[in-house]
């Protein structure tokens, strides 16, 4: 069974940000993928998310059951966002599965990129915007 971690934006949780998360997850082996549940949008400034190490099962980043859309309830905005030149999510080979969030790079350049050949990038139910251009 995989360690399912939170982390909100004002630092509560089980880790105080994303970053530290996957610095310290990323060897991890819990035998399915390593998930990270977010509580909220995360502004990773210019470093964006990148998700080196061997995540020897993969990894899944899901928004937290608070944050509830089209069903009449009020939403938050549950992601992440940067200003990173490389990406705000960045994929070296790893199998990554993205569910509900939104990612934006609010510098022009790439929502999620893989700059290595390999492993697998499976978003459901997300929203990716570049410089706020929708696609």
């Amino acid at each position: 069974m995989p360690k399912i971690s939170t982390v909100n934006p004002d630092g509560t949780g089980d880790y105080p940000d994303v970053s530290f998360w996957a610095l310290l997850e990323s060897e991890s082996d819990y035998g399915a993928p390593t998930e990270l549940h977010l509580d909220g949008l995360f502004d990773l400034s210019i470093l964006g998310l990148d998700l080196i190490g061997t995540w020897p099962n993969g990894l899944k980043i899901t928004c937290a059951d608070s944050s509830k859309a089209f069903n009449g309830i009020k939403r938050s905005l549950c992601g992440l966002t940067s200003t990173s030149e490389k990406g705000t999510i960045v994929n070296y080979g790893h199998d990554i599965t993205l569910v509900g969030l939104e990612v934006y790079n609010t510098f022009g350049h790439l929502s999620y990129n893989n700059l290595v050949e390999g492993g697998s990038f499976d978003a459901i139910n997300c929203l990716f915007e570049d410089n706020l251009s929708s696609y």
